[in-house]
């Protein structure tokens, strides 16, 4: 099975992701990292480049990915910044449910 997993850089999906590619299957790591801060992945993985906050990324990655599941484990989490702009972390918890509509109208 082909899984999108978004946030696989991080503590959760990198586990997820190490899980997910020894079980058999093909994983493909979501990051908004820039291209040269993305660190060398745990497991085996296409690595693949999307804001959830862009809409426009986000949709062009599931149409040239083509998943058949999608492990959403994206968020911001550092505590400071979220009182300091926290315009930025109502943006990400809002794009769970998106997430999820854009999946099911791919």
């Amino acid at each position: 099975m082909r899984v999108l997993v978004t946030g696989a850089f991080g503590f959760i999906g990198t586990a997820v992701g190490q899980r997910l590619a020894l079980a058999g299957h093909d994983v493909v790591a979501m990051t908004s990292r820039p291209h040269d801060t993305v660190p060398a992945p745990l497991f085996p993985c296409q690595v693949v480049r999307a804001d959830l906050r862009d809409e426009a990324s986000v949709r062009a990655v599931l149409a040239d990915v083509r998943p058949d599941a999608v492990c959403h484990l994206a968020g911001l989490g550092k505590v400071r910044e979220s009182f300091q702009h926290p315009e930025e972390y109502h943006s990400t918890t809002r794009s769970t449910p998106e997430e999820r509509r854009r999946c099911l109208t791919r």
